[in-house]
This record gives structure tokens, sequence and C-alpha cells, in this order.
């Protein structure tokens, strides 16, 4: 029965022609069309930041340096209010979509090497800790497999400083 079925579609062309664009279509609805309506309609939280001309650089110094490969910038449900950074539950709250509107592309991290980063600016002191942190790390985490990052420019210290700061 299904030999007869197929061997009618292959016979007819029209048939043919209309299953493969109904299984294309069907591809593209699935992979494309959705996708950008699930996700381009979220609202902004309070979190989301709209970057100034120094914070968007210290971003693009933070992809550079290879930030993300060890920091992630996710809370996830697990670990909100328990995960432990300083002391415990001060990682920060779970993050939402509406928390990443404004980034391209988004830093979530797939291995957490050092302590995620989604809420740093709370934890942190101040500006002038982390640009010790950046150019010593050694000396306030004894211990910490962070590199130093003696070699940026005090253009892009300060301006990864700005971008860190955003993130509350």
């Amino acid at each position: 029965m299904l030999k007869r079925m197929f061997d009618s579609i292959e016979g007819n062309t029209g048939i043919l022609v209309a299953l493969s664009l109904l299984i294309f279509s069907m591809a593209v609805l699935t992979t494309v069309v959705l996708p950008y309506y699930a996700t381009n309609h979220y609202q902004p939280t309070p979190l989301a930041v709209q970057y100034t001309a120094q914070q968007a650089r210290g971003r693009q110094v933070y992809a550079q340096a290879g930030c993300w490969e060890c920091h992630s910038q996710n809370v996830r449900l697990s670990e909100a209010g328990i995960a432990t950074i300083h002391q415990p539950g001060d990682i920060g709250a779970v993050s939402h979509p509406g928390d990443y509107v404004y980034q391209n592309p988004v830093f979530f991290g797939q291995h957490r090497r050092g302590p995620d980063l989604m809420h740093v600016a709370t934890r942190w002191p101040s500006e002038e800790w982390m640009m010790i942190h950046f150019l010593n790390p050694e000396r306030l985490n004894p211990g910490t497999w962070m590199p130093s990052f003696g070699y940026l420019s005090e253009e892009n210290l300060d301006a990864l400083s700005a971008y860190l700061m955003t993130l509350k």
C-alpha cells in the first residue's frame, strides 16, 4: 500500500513539488519565523541597559579579551539565592529574557570557571577595586585562574570597568 502511494507521488510532479514546498515551508516556519516571534517580543526589565559609547566599548573589550569563556552572565533558577560568591545568596536574582533585550550577542557563557558576573556591580566594592583586580587578580583572590589584563590600555580598562558596572 505504501509502495503504491510513493509510486503515485513520484509519478505526479505537481504533488511532488507541492509536498516539497510544504516540507520546506514547515522547516522555515519552525527554524526562522517562530524563534523570531518568540524572542523579539520581550519587554526590557530594569536590568536591561542601553549602553553609553564607553560601556559598549567595554562590552567589546569583554568579548575580545575572552572574559565570556570563564564567566557567565546568567543566574539560573537552581542557584538564585543559594549560590555563593563571597557569602551565601549573593549571586543575585534569577535572570529573565528581558534582562538581555539590548545585548547582541548575549554572553550567557557555557563554562563557569570564574564567578557569574550577572550582578557583579552589586558585589564588587568599586571601580578602583576592579582595576586592581584586572591588573593583579592574584592580589585580591589568591589562587585565581584569572590572568592579568595589564596588557590592555588604560582606556580599555576604564571601558571594561564601566561595562561591568552596568551588571547590577
